[in-house]
C-alpha cells in the first residue's frame, strides 16, 4: 500500500487587519489551523510586501476581503498563464504552500509550456 502525504496545515488570521492567510504566523491576531484546500475566488492585486525572508504578491478576495499573499515564484506562474484581468483581478482556483517559515497560495493546476 502506497504511503500518503499528509495534508499541511496553514495558519489564518480571523481578525485583525490581515484577516486572511497568515503568511508568516505570529500571535499579535487571532489564528486558526486549517488544512491545505482548493480555494475558488476572485482576488485583487493589493501591492507587493517583503518580510524577513521573502518577498509577496499581496492580493484581497472580492469575495469576503481575505488577504492572501503569494511568493514571486508562483505570480511569475500567473503571469506566464496570462491570469490577470483587466484592473488586476485573478479569477482561478488556488491552493496553499508553506516555503521555509512562509506560507503562500499558488494556481491549483498550472500547466507547463514549453
Amino acid at each position: 500500500m502506497a504511503k500518503t502525504k499528509p495534508t499541511i496545515q496553514i495558519p489564518f488570521y480571523t481578525e485583525g487587519p490581515y484577516k486572511g492567510l497568515a503568511g508568516y504566523p505570529d500571535k499579535y491576531w487571532p489564528m486558526e489551523w486549517r488544512d491545505n484546500h482548493v480555494l475558488m475566488d476572485r482576488l485583487v492585486f493589493d501591492g507587493f510586501q517583503r518580510g524577513r525572508s521573502a518577498a509577496h504578491a499581496v492580493f484581497k478576495s472580492t469575495t469576503n476581503g481575505d488577504r492572501y499573499e503569494m511568493f514571486l515564484t508562483d505570480l511569475e506562474d500567473v503571469l506566464r498563464l496570462g491570469g490577470i484581468e483587466k484592473l488586476g483581478y485573478i479569477t482561478s482556483y488556488f491552493t496553499f504552500v508553506k516555503r521555509g517559515m512562509n506560507y503562500g497560495i499558488k494556481l491549483a493546476s498550472v500547466v507547463n509550456q514549453t
